[in-house]
């Protein structure tokens, strides 16, 4: 098999993988897309794998539904190059340009210091997307610097404690991520894991799923 990456793929998911929870989340079937995630990831970056399957199909695209990670909303990025895969979640959206081989491409690069700066974003880093980080790609230096400014300005305002409502008795999905686990051979393979998920308590469930503590979670879309 010939696989063909994207100038910086291989930094880009050894950086973040030091600052998020990376998640591979590609429309495509498994059978198809685990051979070429492990060359897209040989040294297994990524934390889980989600194929078609944990997709939704609206209006015959196939829908990366955020809701369904069990995941807290405000601190979850997705980077794809379709605004279908995030059409149900389209604040939690950047949308990168299409690869189409040209080995100048330096998209990734420039989307490594702008993601390592939304990590340092305390609370909701939606609104850091709506208004700062769209069209970056027009203006890269100065997104950039904007957003610097407005992570500066919401770390001087006043903190308000916000109080958390448990509510009971609230219906509960199931979503299988594939963790990836090493061979004896050194590839990886995906392995099945079941989690119950409360769409109401999603702080909870963020719990029970995440090995470590991360300041935001991001998912990439090969």
């Amino acid at each position: 098999m010939y696989v063909q990456k994207r100038p910086g793929v291989d930094e880009f998911l050894k950086n973040m993988s030091e600052f998020y929870e990376v998640i591979i989340y590609t429309a495509s079937i498994a059978k198809y897309a685990l051979p070429l995630i492990e060359r897209l990831d040989p040294f297994s970056y990524a934390a889980h794998h989600l194929f078609r399957t944990h997709c939704t199909l609206i209006n015959n695209c196939f829908v990366k539904d955020l809701s369904l990670l069990g995941r807290d909303l405000s601190r979850v990025i997705i980077v794809d190059n379709s605004p279908n895969s995030f059409a149900l979640q389209p604040d939690n959206g950047i949308l990168i340009q299409t690869w189409l081989g040209d080995p100048a491409d330096t998209r990734l690069y420039q989307l490594m210091p702008i993601l390592e700066s939304l990590a340092n974003v305390e609370g909701d880093v939606r609104p850091f997307l709506r208004r700062t980080v769209r069209g970056y790609e027009k203006n890269y230096e100065q997104t950039l610097l904007q957003l610097t400014a407005e992570i500066n300005r919401r770390k001087l305002e006043p903190k308000v404690p916000v109080p958390i409502q448990i509510a009971a008795g609230s219906p509960t999905k199931k979503c299988i991520i594939k963790k990836p686990v090493p061979s004896p051979a050194g590839s990886s393979r995906g392995q099945e894991r079941t989690v119950a998920r409360d769409p109401k308590l999603a702080w909870e469930s963020d719990l029970l799923i995440s090995a470590k503590p991360l300041p935001v979670h991001i998912r990439i879309s090969n």
